[in-house]
């Protein structure tokens, strides 16, 4: 966890896929949303997620097919980027 810790504070953004319920992946988006990172948090269509990880989320995007993701990052970074 401490590997991870640091990996996250090093980064400018977390990607988060909450498809699946995993505790290790939740403290790293806790991790990521304290020390003011980007969270986005993608997820398969009807995937329900709790209002706490919604809360953290910079975005969320759910997909069909992992390749429905590109549209939306894209332009997260894009407006990501354009206004530092």
């Amino acid at each position: 966890m401490e590997r991870a810790r640091k990996e996250i504070i090093a980064c400018d953004a977390l990607l988060f896929d909450a498809s699946e319920k995993s505790t290790g992946r939740a403290i790293e988006s806790g991790i990521a949303f304290a020390s003011n990172k980007k969270v986005t948090v993608i997820l398969k269509k009807g995937t329900q997620i709790k209002d706490t990880l919604k809360g953290i989320a910079d975005l969320i995007i759910e997909y069909d097919k992992l390749e429905d993701i590109i549209p939306g990052m894209k332009d997260s970074l894009n407006s990501w980027t354009n206004k530092q």
